[in-house]
């Protein structure tokens, strides 16, 4: 969605986000990438959720301070538990939209 996206946008223009390394200018054996097109896959750890969360958490419950901390600390890790289900320590950008959502309890929540 397009909102799916502007908050996609967000994450990676903020810092929240980074690519992950694909070796894709090895196949060919030079750099200039001309064997295949490149294909950007972004990945958000949990430092950088929980910056996210902090942040949408925050203005969306209008919430602040040590009420913002209490809350994330009773909604956000569990949800992170559930979410990365490899345990490999992030995930997958395209589905922020549906964690914040659930950290907040609300999956009707416009996130943008």
């Amino acid at each position: 969605t397009e909102a799916g996206d502007q908050l996609m946008r967000l994450l990676i223009n903020k810092g929240f986000a980074k690519e992950k390394e694909d070796n894709i200018d090895q196949k060919c054996g030079c750099d200039c990438t001309c064997c295949q097109k490149r294909n950007s896959q972004y990945w958000i750890n949990q430092q950088g959720a929980l910056k996210a969360a902090r942040e949408y958490v925050g203005k969306n419950l209008h919430m602040s301070g040590q009420k913002l901390e209490e809350y994330l600390q009773i909604h956000f890790y569990d949800k992170w538990v559930h979410f990365d289900v490899l345990n490999s320590g992030e995930i997958e950008i395209e589905q922020m939209a549906q964690f914040l959502k659930q950290v907040m309890g609300d999956m009707t929540i416009s996130i943008q």
